[in-house]
């Protein structure tokens, strides 16, 4: 049987069918300034990302200091203004992104590399 922990450690409960997610979790991903799916976000983040083919991963160029790509979920972890996280097929962060026409897309991640700011 699984035991949820207290806040103070002791007296753990068991859990009984589902546990029921707070309001303040499943509200999560509208705490950002920009609506969800807005042209606004979805500038923000064509502005901010550069996918590297090769790698097949997506490159951060506003953090110059990540040595390393995100792949597709983190991607849409990280891109929950554009698209809740869960979304799937279409409707996900990394598919507006793949699908937008102004999407910076590179062969090499020394190209990638070159185009952070």
């Amino acid at each position: 049987m699984r035991m949820r922990k207290t806040l103070n450690g002791k007296n753990p409960k068991p859990l009984r069918g589902k546990t029921v997610a707070t309001k303040e979790k499943d509200e999560s991903w509208k705490r950002g300034k920009m609506k969800v799916g807005s042209e606004e976000a979805i500038n923000a983040m064509l502005d901010r990302y550069v996918y590297v083919i090769q790698d097949d991963e997506y490159y951060d160029t506003y953090d110059t200091y990540a040595t390393y790509g995100m792949k597709g979920r983190q991607f849409n972890k990280a891109n929950t203004s554009v698209a809740p996280f869960g979304s799937r097929g279409v409707h996900s962060a990394e598919a507006i992104f793949q699908n937008h026409p102004r999407a910076r897309k590179v062969r090499y991640c020394s190209e990638a590399k070159q185009m952070r700011r």
